[in-house]
């Protein structure tokens, strides 16, 4: 059940489709929305809901960080992130980054048109994701990263 204090951090009244809030001190609010409609899109096709994970969550802000540091996007960075992230039991890891979008759902469309990315968000077996998201003056830079 989401607090009513949670809520009001929201401008939308519809109930957010983020399994777990247990680490929600770490999201920001474009980084739950987009979780939330990835969730959306998930549940549209059929696949269960993500739970937010503090790992993935700390790892993927790390990497919208880094693009905004170099200034693109590359997943040049994605065979160190896995590395990190198995000892502690997260596998089947994927990595989805974009930049430039103002909303959440300009983000999931965009993927969804990629079928790479597309199939990282449909991943039937994931079960946890984090959401980094950073500016760079009007640039954002999204991380999106699943894992089972």
């Amino acid at each position: 059940m989401i607090c009513r204090w949670f809520r009001k951090l929201f401008k939308k009244n519809k109930p957010r489709r983020v399994a777990n809030y247990d680490n929600s001190l770490l999201w920001n609010q474009f980084e739950l929305e987009v979780l939330d409609a990835l969730n959306d899109y998930r549940v549209k096709h059929g696949q269960t809901l993500l739970v937010g994970s503090r790992d993935l969550q700390r790892m993927a802000d790390r990497r919208a960080d880094e693009c905004k540091r170099d200034g693109k996007i590359s997943h040049d960075g994605y065979n160190r992130v896995a590395q990190l992230l198995a000892p502690l039991g997260i596998l089947g890891l994927r990595e989805n980054l974009a930049y430039g979008y103002e909303y959440p759902e300009q983000v999931i469309n965009a993927w969804s048109n990629s079928p790479d990315h597309n199939r990282a968000m449909l991943m039937h077996n994931s079960k946890y994701a984090g959401v980094g998201h950073t500016r760079n003056g009007k640039r954002s830079y999204i991380c999106l990263l699943l894992a089972r």
